[in-house]
């Protein structure tokens, strides 16, 4: 494939460095979210603060279930020497428990520290890719009360200046990582896209996965937009002014489709975020702006400030594009996405930073495949809780259990738990009936690992 040549723009979102020692306890009153604008449409819960005292100015904050409990914590990267640390605050369904420290080395400056499960266990672990001249990928496993001494997954991924990025671009239930070069290289390697899988317990060798995805300054994203279980690649080109199309290439089996444009003009405006999360529960995320205090000398700035405009996904397209919350995320604040509630529908969450750095949530209330699509949920003995959402099925077992005590122990309001075929060593099938008839298959990797999310029955790997 030729590469394509053509400007696009994107904003670097730089979340700073946390230096803290010991993190004290917020006094102050939080600051006030401005009133939700009357008669606007609220997909959105109206905000409230989770925590007093979380993601001071000159932290990396974002989200991650570290603890494996299908709810998504606080994560804050220290990047000095003097204070340091990475800190979690985990949640708890309606807010985040106080924060504690889960590793006592910082983040050094030129790397770039995430989050994701590498090994397929249901909690997400800590990655560090060091970058500069190094590439070298370091992975902390997390024991779901903190993160382990990190050991080398990788030797030599992710250099310099590419964008570092992780999800599961196979669909085997193992994050894997992706390097976008972007245009740090003058010649054809520009525009180039580099994977390298997990095995549970190291990176495979890198591959080359495309040659013409996110240049220059575009926001390069990973997620599941089709909702086929692997993620997808997403450039966001975003500016104040002209055309700023969503550029999607979707993970096959062959390998990265071809880049097709799924939004004709989203990311609007060079102060804006814009990310992802799957806001109605369906298995397929949606592209989501934040406009925060975007182009205030551009009419109309006072319907639009803090204005959350979301797009949702179709499997084929991003549509449906609405305002759904103002305001949400005004000035410097940092905006994201995660599922705090484990309801499955990925919320919003808004770092205040500066003096009283409070951290506000705004729960998801999109309407999905069905209204009462989360309010069913039986126990499996002791072992593990079913919660039917739409067309899709969670099961998380305790810990301790092991998978053939779950295939047994279908009880309550399930009608049977069905084995199915081995299909290899550390995956085997099986199928729930739900009491409504509903039918799903799964698998659990390993046979004591956490079981995955599961699909509808006619779905196959």
């Amino acid at each position: 494939m030729n590469k394509l040549r053509y400007t696009r723009l994107w904003i670097v979102l730089c979340l700073g460095a946390l230096f803290v020692l010991a993190l004290p306890l917020g006094t102050g009153s939080a600051p006030a979210q401005p009133a939700l604008a009357q008669g606007f449409p609220t997909d959105f819960s109206a905000p409230q603060v989770w925590s007093d005292y979380f993601c001071l100015d000159g932290m990396t904050c974002m989200t991650g279930d570290v603890n494996g409990d299908g709810m998504d914590d606080l994560i804050a990267f220290g990047r000095s020497t003097d204070p340091n640390g990475i800190w979690v605050a985990l949640s708890q369904g309606s807010q985040f428990a106080p924060y504690q420290q889960w590793y006592a080395q910082y983040c050094a400056a030129a790397a770039q520290c995430l989050v994701g499960d590498v090994d397929g266990d249901g909690r997400d672990d800590l990655i560090i890719f060091q970058r500069s001249n190094d590439g070298r990928v370091s992975v902390g496993l997390s024991t779901g009360s903190s993160f382990a001494s990190v050991t080398t997954w990788h030797d030599t991924f992710c250099y310099g200046e590419e964008e570092c990025r992780v999800g599961d671009l196979n669909g085997d239930g193992l994050d894997d990582i992706w390097a976008f070069v972007r245009s740090t290289k003058t010649d054809d390697g520009a525009g180039d896209v580099w994977i390298a899988t997990s095995n549970g317990s190291a990176f495979n060798p890198a591959e080359f996965w495309h040659d013409s995805f996110c240049y220059g300054t575009e926001v390069c994203a990973v997620d599941d937009v089709d909702g086929d279980g692997r993620d997808d690649m997403l450039a966001f080109i975003q500016s104040d002014g002209g055309q700023n199309p969503l550029w999607v290439s979707l993970s096959t089996d062959q390998g990265a489709g071809e880049q097709m444009v799924w939004y004709d003009n989203f990311c609007a405006y060079n102060a804006s975020i814009c990310t992802t999360g799957d806001f109605d529960g369906d298995s397929r995320a949606d592209a989501i702006i934040f406009l925060r205090d975007a182009a205030p000398g551009i009419m109309g700035y006072s319907q639009r400030q803090g204005r959350v405009d979301v797009a949702t996904s179709n499997g084929a397209a991003f549509t449906s594009y609405g305002s759904r919350l103002i305001p949400f995320c005004t000035g410097q604040q940092e905006c994201d996405t995660g599922d705090f509630d484990g309801d499955g529908r990925d919320d919003i969450v808004a770092f205040v930073r500066g003096a009283d750095p409070v951290v506000w949530v705004a729960l998801s209330a999109f309407a999905g495949a069905s209204d009462d699509r989360f309010n069913r949920s039986v126990r499996i003995g002791d072992l593990a809780e079913v919660t039917e959402a739409g067309n899709s099925l969670w099961l998380r077992p305790a810990p301790s259990s092991d998978l053939e005590g779950i295939m047994q122990l279908g009880t309550g309001t399930l009608v049977d738990v069905l084995e199915g075929p081995v299909i290899s060593e550390d995956m085997l099938w099986f199928e729930v009936q739900l009491h409504n008839n509903a039918s799903v298959r799964g698998w659990f990797p390993g046979e004591s690992a956490t079981a995955r999310y599961l699909r509808p029955a006619a779905w196959r790997p």
